[in-house]
């Protein structure tokens, strides 16, 4: 397990840049290894369950097709599939997006393979796909229901059982050369667990959540942020333009209470990452 004090030292040089040490450091009682989080979005969902569908299709990529022991032919996908969709009149609006085929797999968001992990997934795959396989999806289904919430506290040693059992048997089922950084991280959601209790409330989901709302800020590729800056700046001068009739314009009145809004969150946003730096 890596430390502060192994970090300040530079035990590990290979991760470390030449230069001038970071200031972070300096702040005090921040350790730099238990005060920073694994964002489940990226390490489980778009990492974990993206690359067991790859492999399971035999499409990872990077010129490694039909490698692994564990792809399931085209009717087993189709199968699947045709289980996803059937799922789209039940999904409700809580949920942002509807189950959609595994030959748009590419094309999924991070919401669609969270769907898939924690609701849809455990149904679609039972009784079609080899009963290793779906074991071996289970236990991290179950292992991220219990991280990912803040009642379950007294079956966290559960969870973390299943995640190492799950990282265990991921080198045997698919090949020790697909274990990443993403896979090997499963087994230190435990500690964020410990640390910051459910996972959903430091990951990534609220900041992807909001970026629709910042391209629409964005006119052209160069320098984004001093343009997402401009626009509230625009905004904020036409509140305390006192020549503008609010009262009268209902158009107006409606138009600013959405950009207030906005600077509100974006606000948020900034003093969330100001707070991790």
């Amino acid at each position: 397990m890596r430390a502060h004090e192994d970090f300040i030292n530079k035990i590990q040089r290979q991760y470390h840049t030449r230069g001038d040490v970071t200031t972070i450091i300096s702040i005090p009682n921040f350790d730099v290894v238990q005060n920073f989080s694994l964002d489940y979005m990226h390490v489980v969902c778009l990492g974990v369950v993206k690359k067991i569908l790859m492999l399971c299709k035999g499409t990872l990529g990077n010129g490694r097709r039909d490698i692994n022991d564990q792809k399931l032919n085209n009717q087993i996908i189709r199968n699947i599939s045709d289980g996803l969709l059937s799922f789209k009149t039940c999904i409700s609006c809580d949920f942002v997006r509807k189950p959609r085929a595994l030959d748009k797999l590419a094309r999924w968001k991070a919401t669609e393979y969270r769907l898939f992990l924690l609701y849809v997934g455990i149904v679609s795959i039972h009784s079609i796909v080899p009963k290793k396989l779906y074991q071996h999806f289970l236990s991290l289904s179950i292992a991220m229901t219990i991280y990912l919430s803040p009642n379950y506290t007294d079956l966290a040693i559960f969870a973390k059982s299943l995640m190492f059992k799950f990282f265990k048997d991921f080198g045997s089922l698919y090949g020790n050369h697909f274990i990443s950084h993403n896979v090997h991280a499963l087994i230190h959601l435990f500690d964020d667990y410990n640390n910051f209790g459910s996972l959903d409330s430091v990951s990534c989901f609220k900041f992807k959540n909001y970026m629709g709302n910042l391209k629409k800020l964005v006119r052209k590729s160069d320098k984004p942020l001093q343009q997402v800056v401009k626009r509230f700046e625009e905004r904020s001068s036409l509140i305390n333009d006192p020549t503008v009739n609010l009262q009268n314009n209902k158009k107006n009145e409606t138009f600013l209470k959405k950009y207030v809004k906005e600077l509100v969150k974006s606000i948020f946003v900034v003093i969330y990452f100001m707070k991790i730096i």
